[in-house]
């Protein structure tokens, strides 16, 4: 039963996952301290700037798996902060100065 139920849930996964314009979606990744985080729903107004962690030294292509500070979203040269009082998320500021929050990948620990 657990077996079927594992299946049912990737195959929902997958099928969310595929959905698209046809150019593909793939998830927002960054990878920090060898940490991966995730694009998230929550809204950023409510989490305050942390300290500057380094900056994105590498974009790879949106299929890859990125590498320490890399990323397959934001650019090179895009500042990562941590949060304060959370280690669960960090703030990647683009290089236009627009602030988006991420949260760590499910089963990761910094």
């Amino acid at each position: 039963m657990l077996k079927v139920m594992g299946i049912v849930v990737v195959a929902f996964f997958l099928a969310a996952c595929s959905q698209g314009t046809g150019s593909g979606s793939y998830a927002m990744i960054v990878v920090v301290n060898d940490v991966e985080y995730n694009g998230t729903e929550e809204q950023i107004s409510g989490y305050e700037t942390g300290q500057l962690i380094g900056n994105i030294t590498k974009k790879v292509s949106a299929s890859t798996l990125p590498s320490n500070f890399q990323s397959n979203s934001f650019e090179e040269g895009t500042k990562i902060y941590s949060v304060i009082n959370s280690k669960e998320f960090i703030i990647a500021e683009d290089t236009q100065g627009n602030r988006h929050l991420l949260q760590q990948s499910p089963g990761q620990k910094e």
